[in-house]
């Protein structure tokens, strides 16, 4: 139950089930996939690593693009908004 409310209800669990190609009940299988990218101030998975530093110049057309499909992302609004308080699609430029 706790993992489960880590993560988004209705549309926005399906979509991060679609993107993460498992069922939306499979709660391991989505907090798998979305283990850095759950509610709360806490991260599940493995030690990520050292960091890589490495960064991909974009131009000001791929940036519009990338904002234009914002809502695409895993907990984004292919078929409505997440259902967390304060939920919002986000980005990270660099």
């Amino acid at each position: 139950a706790f993992f489960g409310g880590l993560l988004p209800e209705g549309s926005g669990r399906s979509n991060l089930a679609k993107q993460a190609q498992a069922s939306r009940d499979d709660v391991f299988a989505l907090v798998s996939y979305a283990g850095r990218d759950v509610a709360g101030a806490i991260r599940v998975g493995g030690d990520p690593g050292e960091p890589t530093e490495s960064y991909v110049a974009l131009t000001d057309e791929q940036i519009a693009e990338r904002l234009t499909l914002i809502n695409d992302y895993a907990l984004g609004a292919i078929g409505g908004g997440g259902s967390l308080a304060g939920y919002q699609p986000k980005t990270t430029l660099a």
